[in-house]
């Protein structure tokens, strides 16, 4: 994947943050802002999954339940 290159204008103590966190970890602050938004994007791939699933156990669980038993009989 090609480099894009962002302006991206944050205040002074989260830039501070940012290269202590970069430092702390040996890599370039880029990097590191790089890592923090994909984390953040599979959080909430995560949590979106998790709602699904909650939701069709909701609504389909009893279905799944009999379904399961049924195989297990």
């Amino acid at each position: 994947m090609a480099d894009t290159h962002t302006h991206v204008e944050i205040d002074a103590e989260a830039a501070a943050l940012a290269r202590h966190a970069a430092e702390d970890r040996e890599i370039p602050v880029e990097q590191y802002l790089g890592e923090l938004v994909r984390a953040d994007n599979v959080v909430a791939a995560r949590e979106r999954f998790m709602e699904g699933a909650r939701e069709i156990l909701q609504n389909y669980g009893d279905i799944i339940d009999r379904a399961v038993g049924e195989e297990a009989a």
